[in-house]
């Protein structure tokens, strides 16, 4: 069963939002809908985006439920039995829709019903387009190329220069600089060198601990600067 909602108008000191306010709390018990949709309506959620997909056109987003590891949060854990995207064995059964954020990020997610009865859900803000991260780890995700796990950063101290994890947790950036790959016949490596006849060279991920800025691409962060790189004379 669906009740109205009203945008408008008051009968003496009843207005039209008390309405909507009881009939949220009577769809919510309404026996007809499934109790998995009962228990998450109206309650706001810490979710990890897990993928992107694309479905009848429109992109949305895989999602598993997260609770902060220590107040102030820097770190998130899978909620035991917590609310997830996956219905059966679909990953989308009930997704998180546009706008996204990239993969990996934490957000906090408001679920709703559509007209035809399916759970989404919906993120309460918008991500965050820029990110100061510091560089924790590296996985490589093909020949030169790699998955960067960062801490996100704040400047804490003007004077030295020093930086202190914000709070906002860790997220996942690529480095647009690895795109290119190298051409070893002509020597022709990262963002343009040329390096000696008398020597090979192999790309290097970027060192831990080092502070980039990344912005927001799709469904992911990226970052540009160039590879340090491991030099053999031959």
């Amino acid at each position: 069963m669906t009740l109205p909602r009203f945008t408008s108008g008051k009968v003496g000191k009843l207005e039209f939002h008390h309405l909507n306010e009881a009939f949220d709390r009577i769809e919510n018990v309404d026996p007809s809908m499934p109790s998995a949709h009962r228990q998450i309506l109206g309650r706001v959620i810490l979710a990890r985006i897990i993928a992107h997909s694309t479905v009848g056109g429109l992109k949305v987003a895989s999602f598993v439920e997260v609770s902060a590891n220590a107040v102030p949060p820097s770190t998130y854990s899978n909620v035991s039995g917590g609310v997830t995207s996956t219905v059966g064995a679909n990953a989308f059964g009930a997704p998180v829709v546009t706008p996204l954020s990239p993969v990996d990020t934490v957000v906090p997610l408001l679920g709703h019903v559509s007209t035809d009865g399916k759970l989404y859900f919906r993120e309460c803000s918008s991500p965050a387009q820029i990110r100061t991260g510091k560089v924790s780890s590296s996985t490589s995700v093909g020949t030169g190329k790699w998955r960067y796990t960062l801490t996100d950063v704040v400047v804490d101290n003007a004077t030295t220069g020093a930086f202190m994890p914000s709070g906002a947790g860790s997220f996942t950036a690529y480095n647009g600089c690895e795109e290119p790959a190298d051409v070893t016949a002509t020597r022709n490596i990262g963002v343009g060198t040329i390096h000696p006849v008398s020597a090979s060279a192999v790309r290097q991920p970027i060192k831990n601990d080092t502070i980039v800025l990344c912005v927001v691409s799709g469904a992911a962060y990226v970052f540009s600067i160039p590879n340090g790189y491991q030099f053999t004379c031959i």
